[in-house]
C-alpha cells in the first residue's frame, strides 16, 4: 500500500509570527501566531505565551472524513497513541489532541436504513473503537 495517498497532501504552512526576545516571560513560548491550511480548511493557531500546564481535551477535536476502510485504518494507525481513549472513531494523538476518524458515507449508511436498522447501526458503532464500515453496513442491513 502506498501510504502517501492518505497523507494530508493538500497541507501547507502559512504565515508564522515568532515571539521576539523579551516579548513573553515564558521561555518555552516560541510561536505567537501561525496559519495553516489542511485540505482547504484554513486554521489559525495561537499561544498566549504566559506558561501554564494547559492541555487539549475532548471539547476540541478534528474530524477526518475517510473514503474507505483503508483510509480509516491508515489515519488510525498514524494518530492513535492513547489506546484507552479510543472509542466510537475517536483517537488521541501524541499531543493529546482528539481526532474523529469516520467514514465519509456515514450519513448515507445510517439514513438509508430503517429505524430498527439505525438502532442496530448505533449499537454497533457504540461498541467499536475504530469504525468498521462493513460491520456498520451489515448492522443496519440485518433484518
Amino acid at each position: 500500500m502506498n501510504n502517501s495517498q492518505y497523507e494530508f497532501v493538500e497541507a501547507e504552512k502559512g504565515y508564522v509570527n515568532y515571539y521576539q526576545e523579551g516579548e513573553t516571560p515564558e521561555k518555552r513560548a516560541v510561536i505567537n501566531y501561525g496559519e495553516l491550511n489542511v485540505e482547504g480548511n484554513q486554521m489559525v493557531i495561537m499561544d498566549h505565551g504566559m506558561g501554564g500546564a494547559f492541555t487539549f481535551n475532548e471539547a476540541f477535536s478534528l474530524m477526518i472524513s475517510c473514503k474507505d476502510q483503508a483510509e480509516i485504518d491508515y489515519f488510525w494507525d498514524k494518530l492513535s497513541v492513547v489506546p484507552e481513549s479510543e472509542q466510537c472513531g475517536w483517537v488521541k494523538d501524541q499531543f493529546g489532541l482528539s481526532w474523529q476518524i469516520v467514514p465519509a458515507n456515514m450519513d448515507k449508511i445510517m439514513a438509508g436504513a430503517t429505524e430498527e436498522g439505525r438502532k442496530r447501526g448505533m449499537a454497533a458503532l457504540l461498541n467499536m473503537k475504530k469504525l468498521d464500515i462493513a460491520a456498520l453496513e451489515k448492522a443496519v442491513a440485518e433484518e
